[in-house]
């Protein structure tokens, strides 16, 4: 067990373009994704509070931007990501 990753103990018939969970890849996504949801938590309001900042600042719309495309590429990724049940059955 490297990290919590706990690696399956049978092989698996691995597919192209399929993340899998015991993937190191996974997991460095879903730490970037944790880091982006939080960041996300602290400008959500700073943006609701003062409207103008985004069309105001340009780094901070481009902040904003830059954000909300990492959650775009997100969704594409959950449609390529492999799921285990208690079995660790994909």
């Amino acid at each position: 067990m490297v990290l919590g990753i706990v690696k399956p103990k049978q092989k698996l018939d691995r597919k192209c373009l399929i993340m899998y969970p015991s993937d190191s890849i996974a997991f460095a996504w879903e730490l970037v994704i944790s880091l982006v949801l939080l960041i996300s938590c602290f400008t959500t309001p700073i943006s609701l509070a003062f409207p103008t900042l985004e069309t105001d600042d340009q780094n901070y719309g481009t902040f904003c931007v830059t954000l909300d495309c990492i959650f775009l590429f997100e969704i594409f990724i959950n449609f390529r990501y492999a799921f285990e049940d208690d079995y660790y059955k994909i």
